[in-house]
Parts: structure tokens; C-alpha cells; sequence
């Protein structure tokens, strides 16, 4: 098959599996109204772990049946979840009624030692250099704190040839109630690995949080299992990326996002500022945003840069279902102030209510602010010296 009809084959993949999901109650944008009243105060229950799972095997075997290629494989690699680890993950599961399952996410991984069996029969080249290559990769990436060592430190992994998993916790010495997880890899050929991937975890506060500030396992994300949300802190790997529309845009034609935005635009201290905020549903959870960005006077289309930390801005918000206080977050600096909550149902966007304060640097820029956002009827401003305070319905 030539490589024009194999991308064609891609797309064609992913349009027949979105429209797919996008025929569901929950995406349908035509439907009776009682139906929508319906939905827009009960909600909607979201895509389990286990659908997630089904659909993209689905999606494997239907590109397999139209390419050739088998980009899955059946074959899974065993994870063993161990001491108060599996609890967290096990109390997650039941705050959000069996949405979110990170047990059987990790056990479902179409991971087998196959595709890395075939690459070395392939290239000729042995595991021994491969993984020693990786291995000094995600060594420099390492030291030089670039998020690409996630990247090299999971490709050695893999290249190495791994068979199951075991992760668990171990205490901080000097930290009461902190631990760190551990996880041992067992490899095909008998060997195993045990290291620490960064990850801790405060049993009083019960959040996994990355040892270097930039998220579990530099995902960009901390979690609260007491509440099952995710939090993106200040030195996650989407900073480095910007903003621009495409990113909304590459969103609504997906079936994984069901949200609303809005843009503050404005001039201040020489820069292009654009302060944006979105509600709704992010792939299985409900949730908030708000991000700051940057740019030059002048400048042409729609990109801009996250904040520097010079520019971040303090912030906190809620967001409500009627009365019903959805997700929260403490007031703090930040570039990009996110909160994704696990939950059994997801609601509407035009269903949810956004509560949030800003803390701008002064008077003006607080008030360069409340005129951009006067332009939304939705959108109601009080501002008390440099603090904005704003409810979006």
C-alpha cells in the first residue's frame, strides 16, 4: 500500500471511530428538549476506563483490517499494585464510581516485549547497546530537568524487553507520612529493575505529587485522591508548547472534550495579553481553567506564550453544578490554574457555573481586564483594587 493511501486510511480510521462516539447521547448536538433539560441538570455518564479500553482496541483492529498493520497487541504486561498504592487508586475508583480505574488502565496497556523482539531481529542491532544508548539519553535529558527524560527513561524500559511490574511505596527518611514509590521491572530474560520514578506521596494530605515539581511521573499533573482531581502545577511540559486556537480547535472535532471558553484580550507593559477560561467535560472528568499568555505587540495569528514566572498571577477558582460544588483550588501563582475531576457524570458546559478571583499586578491591568471581559454577557466582573473577581454562567 502506498504511503498516500495508508494516511488516508488513518484519517478515514479516525473519522469512522469519532462519529461513532460523537452519535452518543452525550454528543449529539440534536435531540428533544426534555432530553436536554434532562441531561443539562442530571448530566451525563461518561466514558469508564474499561470503554476508553474497548475503544481503542477497537480502533486496532479496525485500522489493522484496512492497513495491514497491527499497531496493538493482545498481549498485556501483568501490573501488581502493592501496599497503601493500591488503596489510593482503589479510593479514586469509588469517588468516582468506577470512571476512573488506573488498575485496569495499567493492566489493559497493550505492552508486549513482541514489537522489541521483532525491532532487533529487524536492525541486527543488540538490546545491550540500545538500552545503554537510552540509558545515557535520559541520563543528560535528566540533568539538564528536559522533559524528554520521561521519554527515554520508559523507551529503555520497554527496549529492555520488561515482562510484568510491581509498584509500591517506601518512607522518606525525615518525612513523617511521606513516602516515595518504588517499581520493580522484571525482564524477559530473568533480570529485573528497581528504581524510583520520582513520584511522592503525603498520607495526611493523600496526594501524589512528582518529586521535582513537575507532576507524577512529569506528567505535568499532581493528584488529590481525597477529591480524585488533578492539578497541573507550574513546571508541567505543556508550558514549553504555548497556546493557540488550533489546540480548541483539534479538541471539538474530537469526542473526548465538551466545553466552552472565553478571551480577555489586552495591552499592558509593552505586551499582547490573552487571559482564557474554559468549563466543561475533559475526556472522563469535569473541569476548570484558567491560563495566562504573552506575546509581542504586532504579533500575527494566534499564538502565544504561556506566562513567564514574572507574569504568572495569583489565582484560585470553583466551578458549581447548580448548588453543588464541583472542584476547587487553593489561591496560588500560576501560568495555568487547571482542577480535572474524576466524576461518575459529566454535565454540560452551559450547565456550569465558574467562580474565580485574580490578583493582577495593579489597578490598571485590573482594570484593562474588566473591560475585555465586558464584552460577555455571561460574564460578570467586581473588582476591589488589583482583585477581579468573576462568575461565568
Amino acid at each position: 500500500m502506498k504511503i498516500k493511501e495508508k494516511i488516508i486510511s488513518i484519517f478515514l480510521s479516525f473519522a469512522i471511530v469519532f462519529s461513532i462516539f460523537a452519535a452518543t447521547p452525550a454528543q449529539a448536538k440534536v435531540v428533544p428538549l426534555s432530553r436536554y433539560f434532562d441531561v443539562y441538570t442530571n448530566g451525563y455518564k461518561v466514558p469508564t476506563t474499561k470503554d476508553f479500553m474497548d475503544a481503542l482496541m477497537f480502533f486496532g483492529r479496525f485500522y489493522e483490517k484496512i492497513t495491514g498493520m497491527k499497531i496493538f497487541t493482545d498481549d498485556k504486561i501483568e501490573v501488581t499494585f502493592v501496599d497503601f498504592i493500591k488503596d489510593v487508586y482503589d479510593e479514586v475508583y469509588t469517588l468516582s464510581n468506577g470512571t476512573m480505574d488506573f488498575e485496569l488502565f495499567f493492566k489493559s496497556l497493550p505492552i508486549s516485549p513482541v514489537p522489541g523482539e521483532r525491532f532487533y531481529e529487524r536492525t541486527k542491532l543488540t538490546k545491550d547497546e540500545v538500552v545503554e544508548y537510552l540509558r545515557q539519553k535520559n541520563a543528560e535529558a535528566d540533568e539538564k530537568g528536559d522533559s524528554m527524560a520521561l521519554v527515554y527513561f520508559f523507551a529503555r524500559l520497554y527496549m529492555q524487553l520488561f515482562d510484568k511490574a510491581v509498584i509500591g511505596a517506601i518512607p522518606v527518611e525525615g518525612q513523617e507520612g511521606v513516602y516515595e514509590l518504588f517499581v520493580t521491572v522484571y525482564y524477559t530474560d530473568g533480570t529485573y529493575d528497581e528504581m524510583t520514578p520520582g513520584v511522592y506521596y503525603n498520607a495526611a494530605e493523600n496526594y501524589l505529587y512528582g518529586k521535582e515539581g513537575n507532576g507524577i511521573f512529569s506528567l505535568g499533573y499532581d493528584l488529590d485522591a481525597d477529591n480524585a482531581t488533578l492539578y497541573c502545577v507550574v513546571k508541567s511540559w505543556q508550558r514549553m508548547f504555548g497556546f493557540c486556537m488550533f489546540y480548541d480547535v483539534f479538541s471539538y472535532l474530537t469526542p473526548f472534550f465538551d466545553y466552552t471558553t472565553r478571551r480577555f484580550k489586552f495591552n499592558y507593559e509593552g505586551k499582547e495579553w490573552m487571559i482564557q477560561i474554559w468549563k466543561g467535560r475533559y475526556i472522563i472528568t469535569t473541569g476548570c481553567e484558567i491560563g495566562i499568555y504573552t506575546r509581542d505587540k504586532g504579533s500575527l495569528g494566534t499564538y502565544y506564550d504561556c506566562a513567564s514566572d514574572e507574569d504568572m498571577l495569583e489565582m484560585t477558582m470553583d466551578l458549581y453544578h447548580g448548588d453543588d460544588l464541583v472542584v476547587n483550588t487553593p489561591k496560588q501563582k500560576h501560568w495555568w490554574l487547571t482542577a480535572f475531576r474524576f466524576t461518575p457524570k459529566c454535565y454540560l458546559p452551559e450547565s456550569l457555573r465558574m467562580v474565580a478571583t485574580i490578583t493582577f499586578k495593579d489597578e490598571e491591568m485590573a482594570e484593562l481586564f474588566v473591560a475585555s471581559a465586558s464584552k460577555y454577557s455571561d460574564v460578570k466582573t467586581y473588582r476591589n483594587l488589583t482583585e477581579v473577581s468573576f462568575e461565568w454562567k
